[in-house]
């Protein structure tokens, strides 16, 4: 089982596709380099992960533990 991001039409690993961000955010800061001038970074991305994994769930209704979450309008 697995956590998913608010696009439930994602059932699944294989349903996502790697979010390739830019290298800057790992080797920049505030627009200061945080390694070495010229290190060249990657950063692929990803938003699922096993529940297992998942303690608490952050909202902007507070934090929960995940059996606690219901999906409800605000």
């Amino acid at each position: 089982m697995f956590a998913l991001s608010p696009d439930f039409s994602k059932k699944g690993m294989a349903d996502l596709v790697m979010e390739q961000r830019d290298g800057i955010e790992i080797t920049h800061c505030l627009g200061q380099w945080t390694t070495e001038e010229g290190i060249d970074a990657k950063y692929p991305a990803f938003d699922c992960i096993p529940c297992s994994l998942v303690s608490r769930v952050v909202t902007p209704r507070g934090v929960f533990k995940p059996e606690k979450v219901e999906e409800r309008d605000s």
